[in-house]
């Protein structure tokens, strides 16, 4: 596992997870099984659901986990995990209990070992009826809601070439078909989205330029090509890139920290109503001069650039030439920019025209960190 976890990125629970239930499935078919009845409660219901909570989700997310899925089935969904230890004790048979589920380096664990007790004995002593009665509800809207994306689905996903999502039909959609759509696709293409990667999904749908790429988990990217959005796995080498690749153009619809594999790098953007005090790499602009989203690209070619107390916008290459900056390095140098102007060269400089002035109030922070 150690091994497969390292070549994924999967986090240890989610690496395990996923090798779990393809040894199951692989013992399903040797031995002629139909299903795969798995042990999950209404207790790792409540803990799954706050969770979600916690991590970001949709509809979906909130209805918790499905009685049936493909060929999984949960029978003790609806049963408490004491009442099936009393049940086993009374008769004498014998159980075992994971030693990892007392660590609380696991969120699950913190949440089981920590959080419910506490909304327990401080807000509401009937905390997990309420987040399974909740979620009943949530399941019959779900299922509504499923039924009518199972019917657009075909006609707006191609198949060929990794999952193509036709951009101008889903724009005239309403937004709980939107955002309902995208998380069907990020599941058929392998990945498990946050409310946040929908977030970003829908506004590279509205905003985004020709070739933004999102990184998604599960090593899944979503590139708009044309009027597609293409869904397809990310190659595990391509983070390791050499200097002179090209940099697929990156959108960043708001906070947030993001990867740049292409140049081994990250980029966040933090949002503040005092003056921050900027550390090695971070830049600050006039939050409210910068309309988002921001694309972080290569520069293109005669692009200009109106650095910082200069007089006047110059060519990017001149400005590089200008500070110094050796030919060969210049192409690891993205630009940030939105469809108006070049908002800041990372690392490097802002533009004149969102600089701080005695009349800012909001502020935003821009962090460029390459790994060593």
């Amino acid at each position: 596992m150690p091994a497969e976890q390292k070549g994924s990125g999967e986090s240890v629970e989610a690496c395990a997870r996923r090798l779990r239930y393809h040894a199951l499935e692989e013992l399903r078919r040797e031995i002629g099984a139909d299903l795969i009845g798995v042990g999950h409660t209404n207790d790792d219901q409540a803990e799954e659901l706050l969770i979600r909570l916690l991590r970001g989700t949709g509809l979906q997310g909130l209805a918790g986990m499905a009685r049936k899925s493909g060929r999984v089935i949960r029978p003790l969904l609806d049963i408490g995990k004491q009442e099936i230890v009393t049940y086993l004790e009374s008769r004498a048979i014998a159980f075992c209990l994971d030693s990892s589920n007392l660590s609380r380096r696991f969120l699950r664990n913190r949440v089981r070992l920590d959080l419910l007790p506490l909304l327990e004995r401080d807000f509401n002593p009937a905390i997990k009826k309420t987040l399974l009665s909740m979620a009943e509800v949530f399941r019959d809207d779900d299922d509504y809601l499923e039924q009518q994306v199972a019917h657009l689905y075909d006609r707006v996903v191609d198949r060929t070439g990794g999952l193509q999502l036709a951009i101008p039909p889903v724009l005239a959609l309403h937004p709980a078909l939107q955002r309902r759509l995208l998380e069907k696709i990020c599941w058929h293409s392998g990945c498990r989205p946050t409310a946040e990667h929908i977030k970003q999904l829908l506004a590279c749908l509205m905003h985004g330029e020709q070739g933004v790429e999102l990184h998604l988990p599960q090593r899944i990217t979503a590139r708009k090509i044309g009027t597609n959005l293409v869904f397809q796995q990310r190659d595990r080498q391509r983070g390791s890139s050499p200097p002179g690749s090209s940099l697929p153009p990156l959108l960043l619809p708001g906070e947030g920290v993001y990867e740049v594999p292409a140049l081994a790098a990250t980029i966040s953007l933090r949002r503040f109503d005092h003056h921050p005090q900027p550390g090695p790499g971070e830049l600050i602009v006039d939050g409210d001069r910068v309309r988002l989203p921001l694309t972080l690209r290569a520069p293109r070619a005669g692009e200009r650039f109106w650095p910082l107390g200069a007089p006047g916008s110059k060519k990017i290459r001149r400005y590089f030439s200008d500070r110094k900056i050796p030919v060969h390095s210049r192409d690891r140098i993205p630009i940030l920019g939105n469809q108006e102007m070049v908002v800041a060269i990372p690392g490097l400089a802002i533009a004149e025209p969102v600089k701080i002035t005695a009349t800012t109030r909001r502020f935003l922070l821009i962090s460029w960190n390459r790994r060593p």
